[in-house]
């Protein structure tokens, strides 16, 4: 599930919806910031940012204060999703820029290169294939010794696709409490046709198969093992 790629849009068109996921951190994006926070700590001074599936920049939004970012882009489908990462960032980076365009075709063609990308709970409406593009598109993006910080839904290696959608979907019902009913089977509905999560294991090694170096173990999991955090260098 995500807030804009390649079609979340349709779920979280109501931008109260998408808000009322992350201001009651449904998806942790608090342990996620900080996490990369931490991560970052080595990276280059003010390095250039790329923001993939940005929505309204959550995530680089708490990282703006403590972390130097010399530029950022952000890449998202939704023009709504670029207006509010916009007007949450333009007083607090020196240098902004936004696309609205695929993420997968923007890695694509992009001519231009970065040092740090980060993707947020988006791969996982690709497929296998689409993931495989992805990575390889990425070699090309990164700069040497550049890092991509990928957080995202994942299935165990246990879980067929089915299974994880019961788990989760049953998840949401138990706890996010928060949640209209009809929120929540707006969500399981958006799972149900969009979602095609990786193990850890088979996402890592396409990234490792298209010339980067994912660490395996993740710098961030949430309890119940949906969610991983993983950071992958050129």
């Amino acid at each position: 599930m995500s807030h804009t790629e390649p079609n979340g849009h349709q779920i979280f068109s109501e931008w109260s919806l998408y808000r009322k996921v992350v201001e009651n951190d449904y998806m942790a994006h608090t342990a996620i910031a900080q996490a990369v926070e931490r991560a970052l700590g080595g990276a280059p001074d003010a390095p250039s940012v790329l923001d993939l599936g940005c929505g309204d920049a959550e995530v680089v939004y708490r990282l703006a204060e403590s972390l130097p970012i010399g530029s950022y882009c952000g890449v998202d489908q939704s023009e709504a999703a670029l207006d509010s990462a916009r007007a949450r960032l333009e007083r607090m980076l020196p240098a902004l820029d936004f696309e609205q365009a695929n993420l997968l075709e923007f890695v694509k063609t992009t001519p231009r290169r970065f040092d740090v990308i980060l993707c947020g709970y988006t791969l996982h409406h690709l497929s296998t294939e689409e993931k495989r593009d992805f990575f390889r598109f990425v070699h090309r993006v990164l700069n040497r010794r550049g890092v991509l910080m990928a957080y995202d839904a994942f299935h165990s290696p246990s879980e067929s696709r089915r299974d994880y959608l019961e788990a989760y979907i049953g998840w949401i019902a138990e706890d996010w409490g928060a949640m209209h009913p009809e929120e929540r089977e707006a969500i399981a509905s958006h799972m149900r046709a969009e979602d095609k999560p990786e193990t850890l294991d088979v996402f890592c090694q396409l990234a490792h198969d298209a010339g980067l170096r994912p660490t395996r173990t993740p710098l961030w999991s949430c309890d119940r093992n949906y969610h991983h955090l993983v950071r992958i260098t050129h």
